[in-house]
């Protein structure tokens, strides 16, 4: 993306132009749960807090190039786009 058009893409988040999604308290028990749920994996807090997120806002696509993770999840219900088999 570069450094200037993330500046750039910041300055328009704060300017309204997209919804800026704050974690609250549950998604962080809920991200402490998966953490414990997958202890086997590595799986970094944020990506326990994204899922977390995800949950709540009823959100079950996820688009994403890392596999790593998110084919772990696919249970909960959430759906890797684009698809895994690609």
């Amino acid at each position: 993306m570069g450094r200037q058009r993330g500046i750039e893409l910041l300055q328009e988040m704060y300017e309204g132009s997209y919804t800026i999604e704050r974690v609250i308290e549950d998604d962080e028990e809920q991200a402490r749960r998966y953490l414990s749920d997958f202890q086997d994996q590595d799986i970094s807090y944020v990506d326990a807090l994204n899922w977390s997120v995800m949950l709540r806002r009823g959100i079950s696509k996820a688009f994403t190039f890392d596999r790593r993770h998110y084919s772990l999840v696919q249970f909960i219900g959430f759906v890797v786009v684009p698809p895994l088999y690609l």
